[in-house]
């Protein structure tokens, strides 16, 4: 079994920074999220494939933590007006995952530098 995890893990190491890079500036909300959500998984299970590139994904992880504006509209709930924040399960699992990241692989990045 060692052996495919290896094989697996080469084939992830050429594709999967590329697909997260592509799917974190997608301008469809939900496959940001999807994305936010794979690399929460590969930095629990395989930061190796990831901290050689935390500086490209790191930046599209913090701009995901932002408010925008253009994400809030105001509904209407009887004589009441109430902000909805569409863009807010994005940003809670951007911050959970900039919260793993500095979890997970800022122990990788301070061994590797010793």
């Amino acid at each position: 079994m060692p052996d495919l995890d290896e094989a697996f893990d080469a084939v992830l190491k050429t594709s999967l920074i590329d697909m997260l890079r592509v799917m974190l500036a997608d301008p469809e909300l939900e496959n940001r999220r999807l994305a936010l959500t794979t690399l929460n998984s590969a930095a629990h299970n395989k930061p190796d494939l990831i901290v050689p590139n935390l500086g490209i994904l790191l930046p599209l992880v913090m701009n995901e933590s932002i408010i925008k504006p253009e994400l809030v509209r105001e509904v209407m709930m009887g004589p009441f007006k109430h902000k909805v924040d569409d863009g807010l399960e994005v940003r809670k699992v951007s911050r959970n995952q900039i919260c793993t990241l500095s979890r997970e692989c800022l122990l990788i990045v301070i061994i590797e530098c010793l």
